[in-house]
């Protein structure tokens, strides 16, 4: 797995969005995920995406130009999603990676190969994209 991330409603436990990617070089992926769930949800909440939600308030009201529309509360707010993803990396990783490691024992998958590389990302992130939904 290259790249998992997490939406978590701290007060519920309730998890958001929960996705795979290969990179986390595409912050306007991650964003697209909070607008969506805004949009399907209503509204949301979570930190990892204040700055975005600040620069979309700033573009679309001057008014707000140079102002801070989030305020940060560092005092145990991680606590819950670690624990959610210890349980993942627990109970539901291991399992998977046996799955995988068989690819490269076998020599059917060579990460250095480009060709493969990408076909890999093709067909494993969507199958375990929806393992995870299930999870």
């Amino acid at each position: 797995m290259k790249k998992a991330y997490l939406c978590h409603e701290p007060y519920s436990g309730y998890v958001l969005w929960l996705k795979l990617w290969w990179t986390n070089c595409n912050p306007r992926l991650i964003c697209s995920w909070y607008c969506d769930t805004v949009r399907e949800l209503g509204r949301t909440k979570n930190n990892g995406v204040a700055n975005s939600h600040t620069l979309l308030r700033h573009a679309h009201d001057p008014y707000f130009a140079n102002t801070l529309q989030h305020k940060f509360k560092f005092v145990h707010g991680n606590i819950k999603p670690e624990i959610f993803w210890s349980q993942l990396r627990q109970c539901w990783t291991p399992g998977f990676e046996d799955i995988l490691d068989i690819g490269l024992i076998t020599g059917i998958y060579d990460p250095s190969n480009s060709l493969k590389r990408l076909i890999f990302q093709y067909i494993f992130i969507p199958w375990i994209q929806q393992e995870l939904d299930l999870f």
